[in-house]
């Protein structure tokens, strides 16, 4: 009887599962959706669609079937599509997002995209697929109102006019990043506000020189509150000016841009809710600027100019009481002092990480004893050797990554009680008495489990019998490091010099007796004379 409900139970999964997953249902068989060619071994889903790295080159109403109309996203990724049938996109009811993606002959019959206005597309993404000035033109007629955000990366696009989105009066974000040839926008033409909020162009040949304005005057872009200019070429002179129309820029990325008439100390100050500003890997840096207080987030990691301990450079953060994160990797610190470095991070009392990595650092610089808000310290690639004063002071400090210094060993009574990552990857230790401490602490912590699972970079490098052993093979006995007893050592160093005291004294006595001796007189018996 058990064996034959076996049996029901196993035909009733073989046959009845797959049609409740989808898998034999016939509407699906017709939908390249759900191909095991076309994607994968994915479970299918009546609302997504991603096909990829398959050969897919004629877009048909008849190749998709009736799934077309539970699609909400679609994305075609290197299929080599060539072809698309003319109202293909009209079936398409529920769609919101579609993706043509490394299609580099999809762009030659974009023109049949006619009906894409009818759905309720709101994020359309157009990359590498060779779309250039001609194309772009021949089809921003028919993007859809709803639209959202517009992403056209990798092309061939030299120039954006953005009276081309003046009609979609809910797009927030145009990409147009690693472009290479993108050179420029053209906002002469604009009649009225448009709504971006975030602007990308990234890794082209754009150049800013000028503000976001038409031909009267007026701001087009007044709810920017993002710009991504990575990589680029940057006139800042242009911004300095009372109005810019960026009052709502909030996040600038200017990382390994070129400064075309150089940064100085007075650049930004007129960019009042400016938040977070990345600077990194820049040139044509001739000083630092001053910021304004509204800052939470800055990156000058690498800068391309001489960092030195100059008065100028002490007071560069002296406005930013309010920032929470700062990134000042590879500036080389080695010439600063610790007062130095206390002039120039003191006036961030709300600081809450801080990556100083590669600046050759020799010390822990006691300023981090002031900053009471931290909660990750990364200091990875320095030169620090050890601390033995209670740098951290911090009792919202979790994360301590101190990878690649030269830390023999450290005080864990100095160790907040706060934190639960510490990283000591790759430092010389002295597998002696003096690192028990910590190998308790590590046992009773995360850290042991990092020792463990990374035994090649916690290696010991002192004494010579241990060297390059691993610090999980460290594990000495207690009586090996049992400390003594002061009262021990007292009795033991009173004993020591009750000795010392009683030979000398041994020895004095003799000396005197021996130098006594000489001087007295033999004494001889009077002997009776013979008879």
């Amino acid at each position: 009887m058990n064996l034959l409900i076996f049996w029901i139970f196993t035909i009733f999964y073989v046959i009845l599962v797959p049609f409740q997953k989808g898998d034999c249902n016939p509407e699906h068989r017709k939908c390249p959706c759900y191909h095991q060619s076309h994607n994968s071994l994915a479970p299918p889903n009546r609302h997504i669609c991603k096909i990829s790295n398959v050969s897919l080159h004629n877009l048909t109403i008849s190749e998709f079937g009736d799934c077309m109309k539970d699609i909400e996203v679609l994305s075609l990724v290197n299929t080599s599509t060539r072809w698309i049938e003319n109202g293909f996109f009209v079936n398409f009811t529920h769609l919101t997002n579609l993706e043509f993606s490394t299609n580099p002959n999809v762009s030659q019959c974009l023109n049949n995209l006619t009906g894409i206005d009818k759905t309720k597309l709101e994020n359309l993404t157009l990359n590498n697929i060779s779309l250039n000035d001609e194309n772009l033109k021949a089809i921003y007629t028919i993007f859809p109102s709803t639209l959202k955000y517009l992403t056209l990366r990798s092309n061939h696009i030299t120039t954006f006019p953005l009276k081309w989105i003046q009609d979609l009066k809910y797009l927030t974000s145009l990409d147009l990043s690693q472009s290479l040839q993108f050179r420029h926008f053209v906002s002469d033409n604009v009649q009225e506000e448009l709504p971006l909020t975030h602007l990308f162009v990234t890794g082209t040949s754009f150049f800013w020189t000028k503000l976001f304005k038409n031909s009267n005057s007026t701001c087009i872009l007044p709810n920017l509150t993002e710009f991504h200019l990575s990589s680029t070429f940057v006139n800042v002179s242009a911004t300095d000016v009372n109005d810019n129309c960026l009052d709502n820029l909030k996040v600038l990325d200017l990382d390994h841009c070129l400064f075309e008439d150089g940064l100085y100390n007075d650049s930004f100050r007129f960019l009042p809710n400016l938040q977070n500003l990345n600077i990194s890997e820049s040139f044509n840096i001739y000083q630092l600027p001053i910021l304004n207080t509204s800052l939470k987030e800055l990156k000058m990691n690498n800068i391309q100019m001489k960092f030195n301990e100059t008065k100028d450079n002490l007071h560069i953060f002296r406005n930013l009481k309010n920032l929470l994160h700062l990134e000042i990797s590879h500036i080389n610190l080695s010439s600063w002092s610790d007062d130095g470095i206390g002039s120039l991070l003191g006036p961030l009392t709300n600081l809450q990480c801080i990556n100083a990595s590669n600046n050759n650092l020799k010390f822990l610089p006691s300023v981090f004893s002031k900053l009471h808000n931290l909660k990750a310290v990364i200091l990875t690639n320095n030169n620090i050797t050890q601390w033995h004063q209670p740098t951290f002071q911090s009792e919202k400090l979790e994360t301590l990554n101190l990878e690649n210094n030269a830390i023999g060993y450290l005080d864990t009574d100095f160790l907040p009680t706060s934190i639960t990552t510490l990283n000591l990857k790759g430092n010389p230790f002295r597998c002696t008495c003096d690192l028990v401490p910590l190998i308790i602490w590590a046992k009773q912590n995360k850290l042991y489990s990092d020792i463990l699972h990374n035994r090649k970079q916690y290696v010991c490098d002192f004494p010579m019998d241990r060297k390059n052993k691993s610090l999980a093979d460290f594990n000495p006995l207690p009586t090996d490091c049992r400390p003594f007893n002061t009262i021990v050592i007292t009795a033991m160093v009173l004993c020591g010099l009750m000795v010392i005291v009683v030979c000398v004294t041994d020895i004095v006595v003799c000396y005197r007796e021996r130098r006594e001796k000489p001087k007295r007189k033999p004494r001889y018996r009077k002997l009776s004379p013979l008879t």
